[in-house]
């Protein structure tokens, strides 16, 4: 995978989780409470001299709407994006780690191992996942403690500071860092999540191959396909979450204050045995309801990302295959292509009418492929090799769909000048006007006393490097006068520096 492969997929990454964070926060305050022990889930809802601590710890748990009821009433609507802040700060470096992870590892994989295969999927969501949950856990910690801080309305609320003043003063740096076994152990629901998410989205590309091939269409994305991939992603997280929810619950009381929970297997023991097997799947309902909508949005505006960011980055090599069956019939004719511009040589001898064939070919194909040729930017430069100069009056106008082409005699092309004479005069003196530009610049350099080899590296990156732009194709051609300005500002530059530098020949 290439760097830029790799940003792409940071980029994305980052995209669709802080997208699907903004949308389902309320819906993860809710689980969180409902993943707390009993006491603090339930300190909002006590009344002075109704219960006692016994008493509220046989209370049944509420269902999610109850809790949503609850944290309205005692806490305001703002409560429902408690951890909000830590959320959007985690959430784009993790998913970015992530998806970075799990595509960098995914195409290591792909060399060893069968091509898209079940293991290389495990293996590339089990280290993407370990990664991501190394790196960001002191984050996730922070949002659930400020997610269980209940207090009710108008009282201060701890702030994201604080509370990493309070963590740390309890139990030091390792404090930030409790929980993580029991994100280790959650790693198995990424593994299947994404195992499931890459089975069905490319069962659902095999379906459409065939189905497109025999409409002969082609094979981009359309609203369909972002469809399909919300489901699919719907789908596994579905399973996913289902199988492995547990680890989510034990998480969540291993980052609760106090000292209750200690570890990730003491805490699967201490639940059941306190509050029975179902405490471990309590918030599941919350948490299918919040995570299936975001895992879709997520996973969708992920895809779309990286859709269109290889699908820019793409466009000049596109351009050029694409119109690859654009070339000039004509022996004496020689079509050039760039990813916005498209340059017609022709080798003119005798009558100048002999590229207009080819000319009206390449019209006649822009027509027909839907392309729009902008006759304004549109110009027509001849350059003669003859000793005796060429008449302007026998030259005969160049019309494309009725408007005149310009005929000029410079014109700038890819950087460099160029005259019907291929003298080169109108570039030297673009280039002289850049170079005294910068001399400036090195003057200044030397009379603050800097070195010889940091004044070379600026000669060499802004001077030297606009000199010697495409040299080749115009030193030989230009007259010796040009020549011997050019020369003279190397060697000014030379005495300025204090060390010799290359002459243009060289």
């Amino acid at each position: 995978m290439s760097q830029r492969d790799t940003l792409v997929h940071l980029f994305a990454g980052g995209c669709g989780g802080t997208v699907g964070a903004m949308l389902t926060c309320p819906l993860e305050v809710v689980k969180t409470r409902l993943q707390s022990s009993s006491v603090t889930l339930y300190v909002s809802e006590v009344q002075l001299g109704a219960v006692n601590g016994a008493g509220m710890a046989r209370m049944s748990p509420p269902g999610p709407l109850h809790c949503l009821k609850l944290i309205l009433e005692k806490e305001g609507p703002r409560s429902l994006f408690r951890g909000l802040g830590p959320n959007l700060v985690g959430v784009a470096p993790s998913r970015a780690i992530y998806f970075a992870a799990y595509s960098t590892a995914k195409d290591k994989l792909n060399s060893v191992l069968e091509p898209d295969s079940t293991p290389v999927h495990i293996i590339s969501a089990g280290m993407a996942g370990f990664t991501a949950i190394t790196a960001t856990n002191p984050i996730w910690l922070i949002k659930t403690r400020l997610q269980l801080d209940a207090r009710n309305y108008g009282e201060q609320r701890m702030s994201a500071l604080e509370c990493m003043r309070r963590v740390y003063k309890a139990d030091g740096l390792q404090g930030f860092y409790r929980g993580m076994s029991a994100s280790y152990a959650g790693i198995s629901e990424t593994v299947i999540h994404f195992v499931i998410y890459e089975n069905i989205k490319r069962r659902l590309l095999e379906a459409k191959a065939p189905q497109n091939m025999d409409e002969e269409e082609d094979l981009s994305k359309d609203a369909s396909d972002f469809v399909g991939m919300m489901l699919a992603a719907a789908t596994s997280k579905t399973c996913a979450t289902s199988v492995a929810y547990p680890h989510e619950v034990i998480r969540t009381r291993l980052r609760e204050e106090g000292t209750k929970y200690r570890s990730f297997f003491q805490t699967l023991a201490t639940v059941p045995k306190e509050e029975g097997y179902r405490a471990l799947y309590r918030g599941l309902t919350t948490h299918l309801v919040r995570q299936i909508p975001n895992t879709a949005i997520m996973m969708c505006t992920y895809e779309l990302v990286v859709y269109l960011l290889n699908g820019l980055c793409a466009l000049p090599p596109l351009y050029i295959l694409d119109t690859d069956d654009c070339r000039s019939t004509h022996p004496n004719c020689h079509l050039v292509k760039y990813a916005d511009d498209t340059v017609l040589l022709s080798l003119l001898s005798g009558s100048s009418q002999h590229h207009r064939p080819a000319l009206q070919e390449f019209v006649e194909w822009c027509d027909s492929s839907k392309l729009e040729l902008n006759v304004s930017k549109t110009k027509d430069m001849v350059v003669t090799f003859c000793r005796r100069p060429r008449d302007p009056a026998a030259s005969v106008t160049t019309i494309i769909h009725g408007t005149p082409v310009e005929v000029v005699e410079e014109y700038k092309y890819l950087g460099t000048t160029f005259d019907n004479l291929l003298k080169f005069s109108a570039n030297t003196e673009e280039i002289l006007r850049k170079c005294h530009q910068r001399l400036y610049l090195l003057r200044k350099l030397n009379s603050f006393g800097v070195s010889s080899s940091v004044m070379m590296t600026f000669y060499c990156a802004f001077l030297e490097n606009i000199m010697t732009f495409s040299i080749t194709c115009w030193f030989y051609s230009l007259s010796l006068q040009n020549r011997n300005r050019l020369q003279h500002t190397t060697s000014v530059c030379s005495k300025i520096v204090g060390l010799p530098v290359r002459t243009l020949a060289q």
